[in-house]
């Protein structure tokens, strides 16, 4: 039988570093790229504008999700280390059951943002950074 050895140490630091990925300040830069200029009063110009908009949309969702997810890894990666440290041969199905519920949380939480629903299923009371406005104002 093969024996696995995990450092809970190492798995919260590797943890953290993921879940620090997407800081305020990254999310920031999506954020301020905010509205798109007008491009004029034409037919293509009108195209390009919305086409800009509809990518910048696109954009600042796909940074979003990469959020959510990061997020939902490092919480779920420091709660396994959590367990590991004091599991035995019974507690696999434990953390067996906390990656599913990461799957389904994220699952969930990435749903949500793009269909533009808020549906926060942190459970640790952090600040919600899952709220989508729409941007649309093109």
């Amino acid at each position: 039988m093969a024996e696995t050895n995990i450092d809970p140490d190492q798995l919260r630091d590797a943890a953290n570093r993921i879940g620090g990925i997407m800081t305020s300040d990254v999310m920031t830069s999506f954020t301020e790229l905010g509205d798109v200029p007008t491009a004029g009063q034409f037919p293509t110009a009108t195209w390009l504008q919305n086409r800009v908009r509809d990518r910048i949309d696109a954009l600042t969702t796909q940074a979003k999700l990469l959020e959510t997810t990061f997020g939902n890894i490092c919480d779920s990666l420091n709660t396994v280390a959590g367990q590991l440290e004091n599991t035995d041969v019974d507690n696999s199905t434990q953390i067996g059951q906390t990656i599913e519920d990461l799957k389904k949380n994220n699952s969930a939480d990435t749903s949500s943002i793009t269909s533009g629903e808020d549906t926060d299923t942190d459970t640790d009371g952090g600040e919600d950074t899952d709220t989508v406005t729409d941007n649309d104002s093109g």
